[in-house]
């Protein structure tokens, strides 16, 4: 368990450097989406279980032939030069897609807060039914990253599910928020309790002899 945290702190600490030296450019996402999968912006933690879900569907999409990249949005400043887009997920989905199109073929999803705010599709995966999926979604409060990250994974689900290839990757358990800080706090603290009890078992040895 420890070698898994440990390789994921090395992507997320990767995924960092990326965002923090395409934030000097126009559209940070533009950069950042030619060699990634996810992008979500500069003030939304990258290390929760959320994100390693992005990472994850996204990965499988791949996988499967029918690759998804995502940007999620949460402030006006992740959209740097052009913030006048902030809150038209739409706009800037197809705007997104076309600065990608020379190196990125496959299906881009936008997910944004602002007002109003939503889910924006474009690429292949832009279908009727994978439109019509993703507006049903509800977007989460106002400044709640973890809230649009899981909007984001329900997303990439329904666009894929909607046009015929469905991702196997599970979703997150209900109340799984903390990521792998929690994983870690989890982990440090069943060793603790390991310990406590081999220290009492011992004692109570060493008092029966």
């Amino acid at each position: 368990m420890l070698r898994i945290i440990g390789v994921g702190l090395v992507v997320v600490a990767l995924a960092g450097v990326g965002a923090t030296s395409a934030r000097a450019d126009g559209d940070p996402a533009s950069d950042y989406l030619v060699g990634q999968r996810v992008f979500v912006g500069f003030g939304a933690p990258t290390d929760t279980a959320e994100v390693g879900e992005l990472l994850a569907l996204t990965a499988e999409a791949a996988r499967s032939g029918h690759p998804i990249r995502i940007a999620v949005i949460q402030q006006v400043t992740d959209l740097g030069a052009i913030s006048s887009l902030f809150g038209k997920a739409q706009q800037y989905a197809t705007f997104l897609g076309q600065e990608l199109r020379f190196v990125y073929h496959g299906t881009l999803v936008v997910v944004m807060g602002g007002k109003p705010g939503g889910v924006g599709i474009f690429g292949p995966g832009a279908t009727p039914p994978a439109r019509a999926a993703v507006r049903r979604l509800a977007l989460p409060a106002a400044g709640d990253a973890a809230g649009l990250a899981r909007t984001g994974a329900a997303s990439i689900r329904a666009v894929a599910t909607a046009n015929g290839h469905p991702l196997t990757t599970p979703p997150l358990a209900a109340g799984h928020g903390g990521g792998n800080r929690n994983t870690l706090a989890f982990a440090v603290a069943g060793i603790a309790v390991a310990l406590a009890l081999a220290a009492g078992a011992l004692l109570l040895f060493r008092r029966r002899r």
